[in-house]
């Protein structure tokens, strides 16, 4: 990434280009006070959340339903409170070759993911979609790009709303994406480069 005028390359992992962007804008950081210690990745969410409700749907199924859908895609960030409505996620409007939760499932997937919020919300915890979502708010708040040019690699470890940040940082004609969704390496991550047009 290269940041406002200068011509230097940087390359970062999304955690630090967050990082960075707090650096460029000091009054964001004072905003997003958000620990490491609060943050709940894929291993806290099934060993301190998900054994709890001895449920019998996959974990990582789960997971990868809020992080990819349910906070994590375009439809849930326009939507009220950020979170996909329970008619959108059940009624089918994602369709099968996008979500591949089988419909009879999705009703419990949604009742697991409201009980996760309330999970979070009572131990004052966060996971990556809360972090980009606050983020998102703030850069909206600035109302401008950042003088830079934005290559991403490995697009498809990301959601929908990661995505979105690069769109905000550089704009569409700054940024360059490039992926196989073969190789997704990141626990609860569903892509198809045709959503990355919905961003």
């Amino acid at each position: 990434v290269g940041h406002h005028v200068t011509t230097q390359t940087h390359f970062l992992t999304f955690s630090e280009l967050i990082s960075q962007i707090h650096d460029w804008y000091p009054q964001l950081s004072a905003k997003a006070n958000i620990y490491v210690s609060s943050l709940v990745t894929f291993e806290r969410f099934k060993s301190q959340f998900y054994h709890l409700g001895n449920y019998d749907l996959d974990p990582l199924l789960v997971w990868t339903a809020i992080r990819s859908f349910l906070i994590g895609s375009i439809e849930a960030f326009q939507s009220p409170g950020r979170i996909l409505p329970r008619e959108h996620f059940v009624g089918g409007r994602l369709g099968r070759n996008r979500c591949r939760i089988p419909s009879g499932h999705r009703n419990e997937v949604y009742d697991i993911f409201l009980r996760y919020q309330r999970w979070k919300e009572s131990a004052k915890l966060f996971d990556d979609s809360d972090r980009v979502n606050i983020l998102l708010d703030l850069l909206g708040s600035l109302n401008q790009r950042i003088q830079t040019k934005i290559y991403v690699d490995e697009v498809q470890d990301f959601t929908q709303i990661e995505i979105l940040v690069f769109f905000m940082l550089a704009g569409p004609e700054n940024l360059f994406l490039a992926g196989d969704p073969a190789q997704s390496v990141v626990d609860g991550t569903e892509f198809r480069f045709e959503e990355v047009r919905s961003v």
